[in-house]
């Protein structure tokens, strides 16, 4: 730093380091993506984005199951039918195994997609790989792995595998070539074909059915153009039959306990809903039952009726055949998360907005989460927005609608939009909001109100009609808006306007740019962070002092992963400081941009929606917005660096 001309009574000094590490927490709130379901010994175990749960209590309460690695994607899970202790669980990486109820696991090194136990003699397990190019069969429940080929050592390409629930060592599987339906009797080591069916099919676990109270039953889905058909073949006469058909398909399950009752989730060519399709005559006919939220996981092997599923946001149970769902998430806390806003006078408080749970609060720094939907209408928050001269005056951008609090988000009442100048739902994806005067509202697509949201303008531009995507955030509020506009042939570009979003221009630099932050104290200072093309994994860090006309690049963050479009800050505290959400984790730099150092986050996420960063008594406090692990909090650090009046060092 250069003190050249100013004395020492200039400078400002403050304890603890800036950059230090702090620890992230991730508690919430809860929710979140799950994908697949197993049950056995009395608890169910889920496949999340953030490894398996456990819930003994029928998905009362969730727990996160032992060593498995953080922020893997697990697709598939499976339980060996007898033995509780040993599961098997798969996705983005490779297959991992637990002999000891999840407290431990260890990778196999297999890259497997599906597998499947085999219930009368569940040693024997059978698994698809990822591109459904072979088939795996272990004898030893999952320990050791061998491929299965056909006879003359072709290979064998298998999309869905299941376990003959009659007789022991017997397993179906459906193929990806004629004849399309295979049986064995020796635990998946030798193949007999069954049905000369069309081909087509898609890859995927959960198309393969069998009847558990006649085996020579066997039901299959498989996509043809955009139509999803099921299949019917009865094996000991040969006979195959068309049963059902629906634009797309949400899953598929046998009632182990009702002979011949079976359920399909299917979207409804007329309306494009869910809906429930249940047969009860073992799959020769699928009446339609009515509407419903959740894709099908499974149903529950000991009470008849009960179904386990997902709304796309969260794990859901119904006591009713489908017909109502109820929302069993706590002790998950992988909510899809779209915002965070910290309350800057009271850095404990922190509101969270996302899918399924619309706004969360929390008062004690992230460790816990609470509703706080009193007024709300919308299921769905994408964005948040605080006043900077009043941080209790917030407010929300739903799917359809815009909400204001003045009490901190604990109650919300909805905006009475009389003017919106876009067709269709009133979504607000993005918000900002002017320091001055908080009556001025800027919103996605680009648009503008001056009367607290109540009526709405489209921005005018001097380069026709740009694409907006991205409204740069300002941390407290700013004179200037900024926005990325996609060009067509660049990428995302600058645009800005210097009346509260009214009227934009293009800057003149044309650089292409995945995220931008405004200085907190200088609205013509900006960070950017943009690809570097030669470099996959590398993303260069830009900054501006003319508002975005001309940049210097100031170095290279470089990245274990690449992950989605970046969240980019200044810290408020001490600007020379800047944050950014990258890739899968958190990076620091103490020089706005020139060195980084990684300061990992609680849960890794394959997308990063939001950043907000707080200064309050001295210290900075960070929350993060994420697709896929809920809302991640940083401990507040407080800075220890030099300030000196009327300068910034380079």
């Amino acid at each position: 730093m250069r003190l050249t001309g100013l004395s020492i009574g200039t400078l400002l000094l403050s304890f603890v380091s800036a950059t230090a590490f702090a620890a992230w927490t991730a508690n919430g709130p809860d929710g979140g993506n799950v994908f697949a379901v197993a049950t056995a010994g009395g608890v169910l175990r889920i496949g999340t984005t953030d490894g398996v749960y456990e819930s003994a209590d029928g998905g009362a309460n969730w727990t996160r199951l032992g060593d498995y690695p953080r922020g893997y994607w697990t697709t598939d899970v499976s339980t060996h039918p007898t033995n509780a202790s040993i599961i098997l669980a798969s996705g983005s990486d490779q297959m991992y195994r637990s002999v000891d109820g999840g407290a431990h696991w260890l990778g196999t090194g297999q890259s497997l997609a599906h597998t499947a136990f085999q219930p009368l003699s569940p040693d024997d397990v059978l698994a698809t790989d990822p591109n459904h190019v072979a088939l795996h069969q272990s004898s030893d429940a999952g320990a050791t792995w061998d491929t299965v080929n056909l006879p003359g050592n072709v290979p064998f390409p298998v999309g869905d595998v299941i376990g003959d629930p009659i007789q022991t060592h017997a397993f179906y599987a459906l193929s990806y070539q004629q004849p399309m339906l295979y049986r064995s009797v020796t635990g998946g080591q030798t193949w007999t074909g069954l049905s000369d069916a069309a081909e087509g099919g898609y890859q995927g676990s959960g198309l393969l059915r069998v009847d558990p109270f006649n085996s020579n039953n066997i039901l299959w889905l498989k996509a043809d153009l955009d139509i999803v058909r099921a299949e019917r073949f009865v094996w000991n006469t040969s006979t195959r039959t068309e049963v059902w058909s629906a634009g797309s398909a949400a899953g598929f399950v046998v009632d182990p306990h009702t002979s011949g009752r079976m359920w399909i989730v299917g979207v409804s060519d007329n309306d494009l809903k869910r809906h429930l399709y249940e047969s009860l005559d073992h799959g020769a006919t699928w009446p339609d039952a009515g509407v419903v939220p959740a894709r099908l996981l499974g149903a529950d092997p000991v009470t008849t009726g009960m179904l386990y599923g997902t709304d796309d946001s969260t794990f859901v149970r119904s006591l009713d055949s489908g017909r109502t769902w109820q929302a069993r998430t706590h002790g998950l806390p992988l909510a899809q998360t779209s915002a965070v806003s910290i309350r800057p006078d009271l850095t404990s408080e922190i509101l969270a907005a996302g899918k399924g749970y619309a706004v969360a609060i929390s008062t004690d720094g992230g460790s816990s989460w609470s509703a706080s939907t009193a007024g709300l209408t919308s299921t769905t928050v994408n964005s948040l927005v605080r006043s900077p001269q009043n941080p209790a005056d917030v407010y929300a951008g739903g799917d359809d609608g815009l909400f204001h609090s003045i009490d901190g988000g604990r109650n919300w009442q909805e905006v009475a939009i009389a003017s919106y100048p876009f067709g269709g739902p009133r979504r607000f994806v993005q918000l900002d909001i002017d320091r001055d005067n908080p009556d001025l509202l800027v919103a996605n697509d680009v648009m503008w109100s001056d009367d607290a949201g109540v009526n709405w303008y489209e921005a005018t531009s001097s380069n026709g009609t740009p694409d907006y995507r991205i409204i740069a955030h300002t941390s407290a509020g700013t004179g200037r808006v900024y926005a990325l506009a996609w060009q067509p042939g660049t990428g995302l570009v600058l645009y800005r306007a210097d009346s509260h979003g009214a009227e934009f221009a293009p800057s003149i630099s044309g650089l292409a740019m995945n995220a931008v932050a405004v200085h907190p104290n200088d609205d013509g200072t900006l960070f950017a962070l943009g690809h570097n093309w030669g470099v996959y994994q590398n993303w260069v860090a830009y900054r501006s002092r003319d508002a975005g006309d001309h940049w210097e690049t100031r170095g290279v963050l470089t990245l274990p992963l690449q992950g989605q479009d970046p969240q980019v800050r200044f810290d408020p505290c001490d600007p020379q400081t800047v944050y950014a959400l990258a890739g899968s984790s958190f990076y620091v730099s103490p020089d706005q941009g020139l060195t980084w150092n990684e300061d990992p986050i609680a849960i890794p996420s394959a997308k990063m929606n939001d950043l907000d960063a707080r200064c309050s008594d001295g210290s900075v406090a960070i929350a993060a917005a994420t697709e896929y692990a809920g809302a991640q909090v940083r401990a507040p650090v407080a800075v220890n660096r030099i300030f000196v009046q009327g300068f910034e060092a380079d």
